[in-house]
C-alpha cells in the first residue's frame, strides 16, 4: 500500500542568494495544508546578515487567507531583523487575493523578476 500523498507537496519553495539578498520563489499553491511550510521557511531566514528579502510569487498557482498570513508573519519577521521586505507579483488569480484584503497598497510589490 502506497503513503498518501504530502499535501504541502502542492508547494515548492527555492532560495536564491544574492549579495545582502535573498529570493524565496514559490510554485504551487498555498493553502492550508501548505502554508505551514512558508511560515517555517520565512520565520526561519535569519534577515540580520540581508539588506532584502524577496518573495517571488510569480509562479503561484493559488493563495488562500492561510498563505497571506504566512507572508504577513514572515514580512514582520523580517522587517524586525532590518531587512527590506518585497514581492514579485504572483498572476492575476494570486493578486486577486491581495486586492481583495486590501494589501496590495500595505505589500511592496515592487520586485521585479
Amino acid at each position: 500500500m502506497s503513503e498518501p500523498p504530502d499535501p504541502s507537496a502542492r508547494l515548492e519553495l527555492r532560495e536564491v542568494r544574492g549579495e545582502a539578498r535573498l529570493t524565496l520563489e514559490l510554485e504551487g499553491e498555498v493553502d492550508l495544508a501548505s502554508a505551514a511550510l512558508l511560515a517555517d521557511a520565512l520565520t526561519s531566514i535569519d534577515a540580520s546578515p540581508l539588506k532584502t528579502v524577496i518573495l517571488d510569487l510569480s509562479a503561484l498557482t493559488f493563495i488562500d487567507s492561510t498563505g497571506l498570513r504566512a507572508i504577513l508573519t514572515g514580512r514582520n519577521h523580517c522587517v524586525e531583523q532590518g531587512a527590506e521586505f518585497q514581492l514579485i507579483p504572483g498572476p492575476p488569480q494570486v493578486q486577486r487575493l491581495f486586492s481583495l484584503v486590501g494589501l496590495l497598497d500595505v505589500l511592496d510589490f515592487s520586485a521585479s523578476q
